[in-house]
């Protein structure tokens, strides 16, 4: 079962912006988020912030992010509101800084493995996914509870398109690290190889949300 930090939203309602943000059902997403917004009296932003699944803390944009869904990224980003969500003792249980602006809140947002959107978007060679959230202002040195940024996960699972992508575009990275290492010089890559776990891409129609790996704590993609 799902559940929502903040707002006393249905089950059936969070389980249905998940699977329409897994599957990439925007037209559904979208008429879902602005009705269930306005039987709240609030924005549809708070509705965002406060759906996750117990289990992983995975929201609608991880969800975006690992299957590639650039379309619902783009309409979850679109969702910028003036205020905070009612409770900030959400912001805590989302894994949510409290820091800046609520748009960068949604976009760093990490699950219990520590994992944000451009994590799942990286791992699983989604270039066009991780330019989205980039441009946001996503940020790519952040590390998950393994010591991994998403440059790490991208290189660790063979998908170099979006590691030299990031690598040239992305700032921050001469500092960024992989398993606790910083990376080598020439090819931008830290200890990856040999320290590969058990990885898988995800399924046609988003079955899966991302792969799994040597991750503390669940894994770093859960079947939602």
């Amino acid at each position: 079962m799902l559940s929502s930090a903040d707002l006393d939203l249905p089950p059936d309602t969070i389980d249905d912006v998940l699977y329409f943000a897994r599957t990439n059902s925007i037209s559904d997403l979208s008429e879902l988020l602005s009705s269930t917004a306005i039987a709240n009296n609030t924005n549809p932003f708070t509705i965002l912030f406060n759906i996750h699944d117990p289990d992983t803390h995975n929201g609608p944009l991880h969800m975006a992010a690992a299957n590639g869904h650039k379309e619902i990224i783009h309409l979850l980003l679109s969702y910028e509101s003036t205020s905070p969500p009612r409770d900030k003792a959400a912001a805590t249980t989302n894994h949510v800084s409290s820091c800046g602006s609520v748009l960068s809140s949604l976009i760093s947002a990490r699950n219990l493995a520590g994992n944000t959107a451009l994590h799942y978007a990286c791992l699983n060679g989604h270039l066009e996914a991780a330019k989205l959230l980039l441009a946001a202002g996503a940020d790519p040195t952040v590390t998950n509870n393994a010591g991994h940024d998403a440059i790490y996960e991208a290189e660790a699972n063979g998908k170099d398109e979006v590691s030299r992508w990031v690598l040239m575009e992305g700032k921050g990275l001469e500092t960024a690290v992989g398993s606790g290492n910083d990376r080598k010089s020439g090819n931008g890559r830290g200890e990856a190889e040999g320290e590969r776990g058990e990885r898988g891409e995800e399924e046609e129609g988003g079955q899966r949300i991302g792969v799994e790996s040597e991750m503390e704590g669940p894994d770093i993609g859960e079947k939602p």
